[in-house]
């Protein structure tokens, strides 16, 4: 049954002008990252901060109600999880899928890793902030009108293709069952 579901979606986005992609954490678990839980890539990247914060997981750290300590865990999140960041399988493969049409991804993971495995940055909102955004102090000073800016593109892509064919699809399922 879910190779006769894959194979419909698989048909679908090959057919597809534009295509409209949900993600959430599910994906960036899937890929190895997880906000939630001291695994062994938090230790590696993150384990000394831990210590030395008492830290306990990524969010704790970038949630912290100590603005340096908040500040010190946004800068090492966006060095490890956006700079060194290198597209996984599942995301090259999810770029391949969709490279031939217009695509917009929503998505409240805030990692910047669309951008990075070659989706346009501008077709794509994330909804929960962005660890690019907040070390971009342009973008932090205005992240209404970056989201509005945002939001006004996808309209325009789904007028541009309103009657053509454009599948959504949410990745949350995929990852579950990718991990």
């Amino acid at each position: 049954m879910e190779t006769v579901k894959a194979v419909r979606i698989g048909q679908a986005l090959a057919e597809a002008d534009l295509i409209i992609i949900g993600a959430s954490n599910g994906l960036d678990m899937a890929e190895g990252l997880n906000l939630f839980y001291a695994d062994a890539h938090f230790q590696e990247a993150y384990g000394d901060l831990a210590q030395a914060d008492g830290i306990g997981c990524i969010l704790q750290g970038l949630t912290s109600p100590d603005a340096n300590v908040r500040r010190r865990w946004a800068d090492r999140f966006h060095q490890k999880e956006y700079v060194e960041y290198e597209p996984g399988p599942i995301m090259n493969g999810l770029r391949h899928l969709t490279e031939h049409a217009d695509t917009f991804v929503i998505t409240c993971n805030i990692d910047g890793h669309f951008a990075r495995a070659g989706f346009n940055e501008n077709h794509v909102l994330e909804t929960e902030g962005s660890t690019c955004t907040s070390i971009d102090e342009q973008r932090l000073a205005h992240p209404d009108a970056l989201a509005m800016a945002q939001l006004e593109d996808l309209a325009h892509l789904v007028q541009a293709h309103r009657n053509h064919k454009v599948p959504s699809s949410n990745l949350a399922w995929g990852c579950a069952t990718a991990s």
